[in-house]
């Protein structure tokens, strides 16, 4: 805390300030219980001395009882209201209880009355940041970096600001600025390391985790942080131990709850995890999360008074705007589960509607993107593309649409002992950044320029990436929906690979999308007529690419394998070329860690009642029906 709150050094023959100079000096020795006896003698000849006022209400703040500094700080201000410290001091106990937007006030008054204040301005965009305020947060960071531009605690704090806006590369930019400065400072490692794992760099994050929980005081936040990243190595105990850490330091850290519960949930342990989502409810009602996961759970059915609690907080003024997002998708799952259509569309559709004002989405240019691809990758070029590729069979590419089944297809087939399920991997994706990096034209132009071994280093460093955690399987799935994109490269990179298709019902499958929240890749899926498009394109793309891979791409129908399980898996693990086995077909009782929004639902068996689900939707759904079904 700035020690413009007291001048101790200013000569005075007044005893009272004498006496403020010597708890002033055991109060920055930690010597609380004897500075707050001074503080009261003080204040006992004179209750409204706005030194000794501001200065207890400093103590408590500084004693870790920020509860206790209001009182004398608000007493300090109605003596010397212009004070800017003093201002900025109760903002500092007002946030440390929780109370943000009227701490945010006091930082602003703060500012207002000394405009350099640091301090300050970087109090407030420290709460505009935890408020999810971001644009105040970046515009008050910036303002201090510009005061100060070795200010190590807002370059971390900036960092901060970039990973929730899933500006991660700009994230790793932040924290290295501030560990270039102090190669010690503790969050901006930890920082770092978060930074990293929005990059899916999980193996260097987890570095960087431990050694920011090695080098230094542990926090939740970090243990967190470790948890998030061991879940994505696939570590899924390891990542329930840090979860279980983080809430024996803060049993309130509402995050680490929820990422225990969906661990738990991702692992099939379905009750449990609904435990876990209960209890975040309780320590934290209006962790928006909580409620969304709750509701989308697919063993649970919400209660009228969750379903209140969820309107009560997405109707609430102040709730931030992706708050808002997830409560409207999760009051669709929760209206869905209880009959309530068209009110559950109505909430699908506001949530669609606010995600995109921030994410939206051009057909002329999907159109252009899709038409590229498929102009670029020839048969030709794919095949002479492929003589740099790896010859190994054992990669097994899993495609279609967003809740088309691909998981539930992945599920029976890491059932099997010889096959491993890596889930949604993105090491294609890496692949085409990495080449991408190296030509002189936007992707794909100008790929069969680039010397013959580059191609092989991708698809090495692909493998790689799934040997790392399939060990000795002879196949090994990676279920990456939008891979359908590239199957192109995929094909040449690995001449003798396995693609899967797992395609649904046009209508079923749209609804699905729509029902779901999904990234940011996926905003075609904001308005019906562009879902309904965007599917078109979709079975246009892999038209073309049965055309082109002859042989090499099965189609499993969603609606065959739920009625017709035996002989679809048989077929499907034909193939692939592995030998059928009894636990394919016993899927939902295959241990394994599940990262999908389908995760509760492969742990049960088959079910049907997913099959002509649209139609519950009939009449919302008609504008779509009309693209995709013109002729019904």
């Amino acid at each position: 805390m700035n020690e413009q709150t007291f001048s101790p050094n200013t000569e005075s023959d007044d005893p009272v300030h004498e006496l403020l100079r010597e708890a002033w000096a055991l109060q920055r020795e930690g010597q609380y219980r004897k500075a707050r006896r001074i503080y009261r003698r003080v204040l006992e000849r004179n209750p409204d001395h706005a030194d000794a006022n501001n200065l207890l209400g400093l103590l408590w703040i500084q004693a870790g009882h920020p509860g206790d500094a209001i009182a004398p700080i608000e007493r300090a201000l109605k003596t010397e209201p212009d004070k800017s410290q003093s201002h900025l001091n109760l903002g500092v106990a007002l946030q440390s209880i929780g109370r943000l937007p009227q701490a945010r006030e006091s930082f602003i008054r703060a500012i207002e009355l000394q405009p350099d204040h640091v301090d300050a301005i970087f109090a407030l965009g420290n709460a505009n940041r935890i408020m999810g305020n971001l644009k105040d947060a970046r515009r008050a960071l910036q303002r201090l970096l510009e005061i100060e531009p070795d200010h190590i605690e807002a370059l971390c704090s900036m960092g901060f600001v970039e990973i929730a806006q899933e500006k991660f590369a700009e994230a790793e930019k932040q924290f290295s600025e501030a560990l270039a400065r102090d190669p010690k400072h503790h969050a901006s490692k930890a920082g770092y390391g978060e930074a990293l794992m929005g990059q899916r760099r999980f193996a260097e994050a987890e570095q960087w985790l431990r050694k920011a929980l090695n080098d230094g005081p542990a926090s939740a936040d970090m243990h967190n942080d470790l948890g998030a990243t061991l879940n994505r190595l696939d570590q899924a105990d390891q990542a329930v131990d840090q979860f279980k850490r983080a809430l024996r330091i803060d049993p309130m850290h509402a995050q680490a709850r929820i990422n225990l519960g969906l661990t738990l949930e991702q692992l099939g342990h379905l009750e449990d995890a609904e435990r876990a989502y209960r209890d975040t409810i309780r320590s934290a009602p209006g962790f928006a999360d909580a409620h969304y996961h709750l509701a989308h759970l697919r063993t649970h059915r919400s209660s009228p008074d969750e379903i209140k609690a969820m309107k009560a907080l997405f109707g609430h003024e102040a709730a931030p705007e992706p708050a808002r997002i997830r409560l409207a998708f999760g009051l669709g799952h929760a209206l869905e589960s209880a009959g309530q259509y068209a009110e559950a569309f109505h909430y699908m559709s506001e949530a669609h509607r606010l995600r995109a004002r921030t994410n939206p989405f051009s057909l002329e240019t999907t159109v252009q993107n899709f038409s590229t691809l498929r102009t670029w990758f020839t048969r030709e070029r794919i095949k002479s593309l492929g003589g740099s590729g790896v010859p190994d069979e054992r990669p097994v590419l899993i495609v279609g649409l967003p809740r088309s089944g691909t998981a539930l297809v992945e599920q029976i087939l890491a059932s099997h002992p010889q096959i491993f399920g890596a889930g949604e991997t993105g090491l294609l994706g890496a692949a085409i950044a990495n080449l991408s990096r190296q030509l002189e034209q936007p992707y794909p132009e100008g790929l069969d320029a680039l010397p013959t071994r580059v191609i092989h280093e991708q698809a090495e460093q692909y493998l790689a990436g799934l040997e790392k955690r399939a060990g000795s399987a002879q196949r090994i799935a990676d279920t990456t929906p939008m891979n359908f994109l590239q199957l192109g490269l995929a094909a040449a990179m690995f001449p003798d690979a396995r693609f899967v298709h797992v395609r649904r019902d046009p209508m079923d499958q749209c609804l699905s999308i729509y029902r779901q929240t999904l990234g940011d890749a996926h905003s075609y899926s904001h308005d019906l007529h562009d879902l309904a498009h965007f599917y078109q394109l979709y079975e246009q793309h892999m038209e073309y690419w049965h055309e082109t891979l002859p042989g090499r791409i099965h189609d499993v129908e969603y609606e065959q394998l739920v009625t017709n399980p035996k002989s679809e898996v048989r077929q499907l693990l034909e193939f692939i070329g592995m030998p059928n086995h009894p636990a394919c077909l016993e899927f939902h009782k295959t241990q394994r860690l599940v990262r999908a929004p389908s995760a509760s639902q492969v742990r049960q068996p088959l079910y049907d009642s997913a099959i002509g689900f649209w139609k519950n939707y009939a009449d919302e759904l008609e504008p779509m029906r009309q693209i995709l079904r013109p002729g019904d």
